[in-house]
């Protein structure tokens, strides 16, 4: 099979030649998504407000379950340039609220990228299955994983001053 590098270039080619159509989730999610043991393929998820990823804010009670995102791209470009910003981004969800679950699900061969603009004092936040969380944060993870072998995990800004970056596998909650 094709290593970790190259299922990387694989994500990256199918995203630059614009076959892959934006995934763009509704607000918030309190329901119980169950994937029945699913790979889903492909995801590519993509904005410039904190509004990426399969699902954009798990609320209160909500359940994702029993799948596999491979080769997903999931990338946030905050351009807010008159004052500081943030930018939060991973695959499953991009902020928890509430009692929450993840359960029996996977990130492989995938992207997740959190960029900011030219301004010092926001945050950029990359997760492999969460970003971040709001009080109160009680999010129960059982069996999750994230192949950091065959993944790539970016946030970043583009001063030097841009000192609140943080990055994390399954989790990079504040």
């Amino acid at each position: 099979g094709a290593t970790g590098a190259e299922r990387l270039d694989s994500i990256k080619s199918l995203v630059s030649a614009k076959t892959a159509k934006n995934w763009r989730p509704g607000g918030t999610f309190a329901g119980i998504f169950d994937g029945n043991g699913v790979t889903i393929y492909g995801l590519y998820t993509r904005d410039t407000w904190n509004c990426a990823g399969f699902m954009y804010e798990l609320n209160d009670g909500a359940v994702i379950k029993n799948v596999t995102f491979d080769a997903a791209y999931a990338l946030n470009e905050n351009s807010e340039t008159a004052k500081p910003g943030n930018s939060h981004i991973a695959v499953i969800t991009t902020r928890t609220r509430g009692n929450n679950t993840i359960s029996n699900v996977a990130v492989v061969n995938s992207r997740v990228e959190a960029t900011m603009a030219d301004i010092p004092g926001g945050t950029a936040t990359a997760g492999g299955i969460v970003a971040t969380g709001i009080e109160p944060k009680k999010l129960t993870l059982n069996n999750c994983f994230f192949d950091g072998a065959s993944s790539e995990l970016v946030a970043n800004g583009k001063t030097n001053d841009y000192t609140n970056t943080s990055v994390a596998g399954i989790a990079s909650m504040d």
